[in-house]
């Protein structure tokens, strides 16, 4: 089993995207368009992001 975790800034950034591109609205399409959140500076989008993975596992022998 693997987990990654996300820090809230790149969860906002998908999530607004999922928004606009239309999973998020009623009809398929958002009301108007809009760039989603970012932590990148100068209007660039994107996101900057590092993630962490913890990594479990098992053997199960017959």
């Amino acid at each position: 089993m693997e987990l990654r975790s996300i820090d809230k800034v790149v969860y906002d950034y998908y999530s607004t995207l999922a928004n606009i591109v239309g999973r998020g609205a009623p009809g398929g399409q958002a009301a108007a368009p809009e760039n989603p959140v970012s932590n990148v500076s100068n209007k660039a989008m994107g996101y900057f992001a590092a993630y962490s993975i913890s990594r479990k596992g098992i053997v199960i022998n017959k």
